[in-house]
């Protein structure tokens, strides 16, 4: 295989790249080894939308306009 780039700090940049994948990969791969077991745990709390009707989030908003238009600067 032949590198080949437009200049020498371009090529070192992807030289640093390829070093990268490779440590990456070289750190990664006892993951692939065997397959990972996942657990799920119990949620302690209810899920929010578990507690309310699904239409109360669209009737508890207010798109009422206001009287007048703050800028950036009046907030």
């Amino acid at each position: 295989i032949i590198f080949t780039a437009d200049t020498r700090n371009e090529l070192e940049d992807w030289l640093d790249a390829l070093h990268q994948h490779l440590y990456d990969q070289n750190q990664w791969l006892h993951c692939c080894d065997r397959l990972m077991k996942i657990e799920v745990a119990s949620p302690r709390k209810p899920s929010l939308f578990l507690t309310k009707q699904a239409d109360s989030v669209y009737n508890d908003l207010s798109i009422t306009s206001p009287g007048k238009f703050q800028g950036i600067t009046d907030i």
